[in-house]
Order: C-alpha cells, then sequence, then structure tokens
C-alpha cells in the first residue's frame, strides 16, 4: 500500500510539471507576434531615436529641423539677419543652401549661426565676403566656415575676432592648405611639432586637422588667448606667436586690421 501511494505520488509532481510547461509554452508563444503582425508601439526615447518624434525632447526649433528633413528634401530655413542673406547673395547662394552645409557638417561652427545674436551674424555675413575679396581661391563653403569659426572661437579663447582675422591674413591669406617650410600649417599657421600636447588636448589629433579651415582656426585663437593672457599686452603676445621682431609683426598685423576696417566701412557694416 505505501508502495502504491508512493508512486501515485511520484506521477503526480510529473503531471503537475508537465502542466506548468505547457503553460509557459503557452504564455511565451502568444508573447511572440505571428509574423506579418504590425510593429509594436515604441516608448518616447525609442521614436525619437528612429527619428518618429511626435514631441522634440528639449531641442530648440533649429536643432528640430536640422535632424528631421522638411518634406520632400527641402529643408525648413530659419531667418537670417540682412547681412547674411546678403552675403549669401553675393556669392550666388541661398539661405537653404547653408542649411545642407550645416547638415552636412554637423560639427561646423556655422550650427550656431541662427541662434547667434544680430551683432554676431553681422560679423559673419561680413567676413564671408572679406576672406573672399582678399583670396578669390577660397571657395564659398569655405569662406563661411572660416568665418563662423572666427566668430565662434575668438569668442571661446578671449581673441578680438578682428585681431584673429588679421592674423590668419597676414599669416596664409585665409588658405587652409598653406604650409611654411618651417611647418607651420592651416589658416594661422601653427606648427604641429612645438604646441603637439596642447593641441591634442583640446580636441586637435593630428597635424593633418590644422588643415582643416575650422580646426587651423581654433588652434591660431587658443594659442593667441594664451599669450594675450600671458603677456597682458597685444604686441608681446604677436610677438610671441609670430616668434620673432614683435614690432615687425604688430606692423604688419595693424595693415590688416586697417584693411578689415576699411571694408567693413565700405559695405556699410561694423565689425
Amino acid at each position: 500500500m505505501r508502495r502504491l501511494t508512493a508512486a501515485l505520488i511520484v506521477v503526480a509532481a510529473a503531471a503537475i510539471a508537465l502542466l506548468g510547461v505547457m503553460v509557459l509554452e503557452t504564455t511565451q508563444a502568444q508573447a511572440v507576434a505571428p509574423p506579418g503582425s504590425p510593429e509594436p508601439e515604441p516608448t518616447n526615447w525609442s521614436r525619437f531615436l528612429m527619428g518618429r518624434e511626435t514631441t522634440p525632447m528639449a531641442t530648440t526649433d533649429w536643432n528640430r529641423f536640422l535632424v528631421k528633413p522638411a518634406a520632400k528634401g527641402t529643408p525648413k530655413v530659419p531667418t537670417f539677419h540682412a547681412t547674411v542673406t546678403d552675403a549669401l547673395s553675393s556669392m550666388d547662394l541661398s539661405a537653404a543652401e547653408l542649411v545642407l552645409w550645416i547638415r552636412q557638417l554637423p560639427e561646423t561652427a556655422l550650427r550656431y549661426l541662427p541662434n547667434w545674436s544680430q551683432a554676431r551674424q553681422e560679423q559673419v555675413g561680413l567676413l564671408a565676403r572679406y576672406i573672399r575679396s582678399q583670396n578669390g581661391s577660397v571657395d564659398a563653403l569655405s569662406a563661411w566656415r572660416q568665418a563662423a569659426a572666427f566668430v565662434h572661437y575668438s569668442r571661446k579663447y578671449g581673441v578680438p575676432v578682428d585681431l584673429a582675422v588679421a592674423v590668419a591674413n597676414t599669416e596664409s591669406h585665409f588658405n587652409s592648405e598653406a604650409r611654411s617650410r618651417y611647418g607651420a600649417m592651416g589658416v594661422m599657421q601653427v606648427v604641429w611639432r612645438v604646441h603637439q600636447r596642447l593641441l591634442q588636448v583640446n580636441g586637435i589629433l593630428s597635424p593633418d586637422e590644422l588643415h582643416d579651415p575650422e580646426k587651423g582656426i581654433a588652434a591660431g585663437c587658443l594659442l593667441l588667448g594664451r599669450y594675450l593672457r600671458a603677456y597682458g599686452d597685444r604686441d608681446k603676445a604677436l610677438g610671441r606667436y609670430y616668434g620673432g621682431s614683435s614690432a615687425v609683426y604688430a606692423k604688419r598685423i595693424n595693415t590688416r586690421l586697417a584693411n578689415l576696417r576699411n571694408y567693413a566701412a565700405s559695405i556699410a557694416t561694423t565689425l
């Protein structure tokens, strides 16, 4: 009798275990959508990652239309200051083309342009035209990238924007491919072997990056800002940047500064 009871208990336990497995498998089968079923609605975060956001997540109108193309591939264009649109028109360009450049180069300083003040937009529009006037071989995209970089990095590193522009004009005439026999490279003619560690700490990781118009300007403004703070004197800082006679170099810079100011006056814009 005891043996029979034990056998019945074993059979009952096995039946219960089998029933549990069947229930689990049934539940799992119900959780998996059959082929052809519609995709489950993603969470807000997933929807945002997938480019199907319905509610903007802490982003400005400008950032939203940069990320999400308008219908039929036509970019939504923000309202730029007249100085910017006039400068674009002088190069046979439109604001829509400027927006497309920003999409193609998401790290460019141009991305800040729509949110900048009127004064800073005026500076960018003026500088883009000025760069082309000084060196006609600089293409329009490079001119606009350089203009935005001068405004952005001069402010970031505490350098007067007109001084940074004058140095660049003196050093390379805004030619990002310029390279001296001494090894100075880019728009601001920075020497990699001398400043390698400082540049790398600030995100410029290789000498070739000095030939990028914006990174070359970032490097030059970084050095100028350090020298201006160290010496507390513009001419001494320029002499350190040049690596030679401060009087000679300052004279060259003053000539370029006057040239820039005359140009600004000629198109009735104040830098």
